[in-house]
């Protein structure tokens, strides 16, 4: 790609961030499930909090290499009326199915993962933005697809990684309501690359974890106009437990 295309979108995708970054965001990733399968029936359970809400997890390898998972995220801000300029709520579930590329003997683990899940959510926006003004609350129903590669380094203390998922989002029933007044946009979609990087630090089979991640929307050209709202970044920390993992004696 030449400088000339590249810088361009460079600026369009940043200005994209800064201005969803203080709007009603109706797309909130959640914390990403990275068990790091190295055998199997080796189960993983996580519990989350932070900037996504709350996020509880599980998986586990049920036959060889393959894995499949659970994902459930939640968020109530405690200001629940639509009034409120804090208000902000959302629920997700979700399930995926993996294969692991484990080999017990090495410290590196490898694996990928595919599935759908469905949600709702529901915010008001503090300021104004690229899609929304000062006071709208957008809502809707969503499902999305996803596929997600996780790379990372275990041990029987420190585990670190990274994870890459590529996300379909798909809006029904979309709403911006602005003063007394609804403005209905079905059927909005979009895709996203949401990056992610994670350190656990404890003891074999529970460690406190911290996760940090990033939702890029890919199709910033794309129509109708306009497209709903979504969070840019998240930070989650927790405990993650491990369960019939066969740990190295060494």
């Amino acid at each position: 790609m030449k400088i000339s295309r590249f810088l361009p979108c460079c600026l369009l995708a940043l200005t994209e961030i800064i201005y969803l970054s203080s709007c009603a965001p109706a797309y909130v990733p959640n914390a990403f499930n990275v068990p790091l399968i190295k055998n199997e029936h080796q189960t993983s359970i996580a519990v989350y909090g932070g900037t996504s809400g709350f996020d509880a997890q599980v998986s586990g390898a049920v036959y060889k290499h393959l894995a499949l998972m659970g994902n459930y995220s939640h968020a109530n801000n405690p200001q629940t009326g639509k009034d409120s300029s804090g208000f902000r709520k959302h629920n997700f579930s979700e399930a995926g199915i993996g294969y692991s590329f484990l080999k017990e003997e090495k410290p590196i683990c490898l694996e990928v993962f595919t599935g759908y899940g469905e949600g709702n959510s529901s915010s008001r926006a503090a300021s104004g933005g690229l899609y929304v003004n000062k006071g709208d609350v957008v809502s809707g129903d969503y499902s999305r697809y996803f596929i997600q590669g996780d790379f990372g380094f275990t041990s029987s203390i420190v585990e670190v990684g990274v994870a890459v998922r590529g996300s379909y989002v798909d809006f029904t029933n979309y709403s911006v309501d602005r003063n007394a007044s609804s403005s209905y946009y079905h059927n909005l979609a979009d895709w996203y690359i949401e990056p992610a990087g994670f350190v656990r630090v404890g003891y074999k089979f529970i460690k406190a974890q911290f996760q940090i991640g990033a939702s890029i929307r890919t199709d910033f050209a794309s129509v109708p106009i306009p497209k709903f709202t979504s969070a840019p970044f998240y930070i989650s920390g927790g405990l993650y437990f491990t369960l019939f993992r066969k740990w190295d004696k060494k």
